[in-house]
């Protein structure tokens, strides 16, 4: 008679030897090798859950499915009979062809087996929810965003800043927060390409500022007529911050989150002085040496340019480079009671 069996298994044969002459009586049946010839649905979205019936030989029960390196255990497959199976697509972070291929006892079907082809297609992002919805505004938090529609290419904005990714799966990007200059709430994106999610109160991150930190200035000095143009690199900078040289304030051209650029304020005191950075937070909590020059200085207009042989006469000098101890010398001789030094009049 006909036997129809699914598996490995062992079973008497029909016709068997007498049981007293000392010959086994078992036929042992081995799983062929699956082979896929086609799919029901040749195409689904990365998010999964297309309803798939795989065709083929060699298909028996405890099969398990793969897409790709996503593997279906058998628990999840439906074996039909022989040549048919059913499962549903799992979620996937490729997008495009990948390969479906059934595992028995009796092996894994080969990759190249004609029909076994299933194409995953992008689709528009979905973001619920943040595991961190507060960091430094001079980033590097860890964040992990759960959702579903994520693939390997996805990419991850926060208020506009790219986020560095860290690790993709279809349901959770982690990755780290970017520095910003901006305090407040951003919403937090992920990109397919052109597609990107929709914003919510749910993918809000909140940058607090921290006291900023000088690492170190470039150029370390200066002339006492200010105007030098200097860089200041370290953490914490944001929108608002001020420069200290010394007492007096220099005036911020640009900013981000790692660097400050200031043009040096005029003064009358050459020497070292401590720069420093505040925020809203407060002082920096280190400083850096910056060195004025007193320059040679230049004389550009007297007030008046007359006046008796007898001397005595009050005379305004305008001019740059005037610093706390100049003298004057008119001809050679030496002006008295030299007073009211600024940095551009004596």
């Amino acid at each position: 008679r006909d036997v129809a069996v699914t598996g490995v298994q062992t079973c008497a044969l029909p016709i068997c030897p007498s049981a007293t002459d000392g010959n086994g009586d078992n036929f042992l049946y081995v799983a062929p090798k699956p082979v896929v010839s086609g799919l029901s649905a040749t195409s689904g979205p990365v998010t999964g859950g297309t309803a798939v019936v795989v065709t083929g030989t060699g298909f028996i029960t405890g099969a398990s499915v793969a897409f790709g390196n996503v593997v279906i255990p058998s628990t999840s497959v439906t074996v039909t009979d022989a040549t048919h199976l059913s499962v549903t697509a799992p979620a996937s972070v490729v997008v495009g062809t990948v390969d479906v291929t059934v595992a028995t006892t009796g092996g894994t079907s080969l990759t190249t087996d004609i029909g076994n082809d299933f194409e995953y297609t992008v689709v528009t992002p979905e973001v619920d929810s943040l595991s961190l919805g507060t960091g430094s505004t001079v980033g590097g938090d860890e964040v992990v965003i759960s959702g579903r529609g994520f693939v390997e290419d996805s990419t991850v904005s926060f208020g506009g800043l790219d986020a560095d990714v860290v690790d993709v799966t279809p349901t959770e990007i982690t990755v780290t927060s970017p520095a910003t200059v901006a305090v407040g709430a951003v919403d937090v994106t992920v990109s397919n390409g052109e597609l990107v999610s929709a914003t919510s109160v749910d993918d809000l991150f909140d940058y607090t500022p921290e006291l900023p930190v000088v690492s170190r200035i470039t150029p370390a000095k200066g002339s006492t007529v200010g105007g030098t143009s200097v860089t200041i690199t370290g953490s914490g900078f944001i929108t608002g911050s001020t420069v200290k040289f010394g007492t007096l304030t220099g005036l911020v051209t640009a900013i981000t989150p790692t660097t400050v650029t200031v043009t040096s304020p005029a003064t009358t005191a050459p020497g070292a002085v401590a720069i420093t950075v505040r925020n809203s937070v407060g002082p920096s909590s280190t400083s850096a040496p910056f060195t004025y020059e007193a320059p040679v200085p230049t004389v550009a207009g007297l007030s008046i340019t007359t006046c008796p042989v007898i001397g005595g006469t009050p005379v305004i000098i305008t001019g740059t480079g005037f610093i706390t101890g100049a003298t004057i010398s008119f001809g050679g001789a030496a002006g008295t009671s030299v007073s009211e030094i600024g940095r551009a009049h004596v």
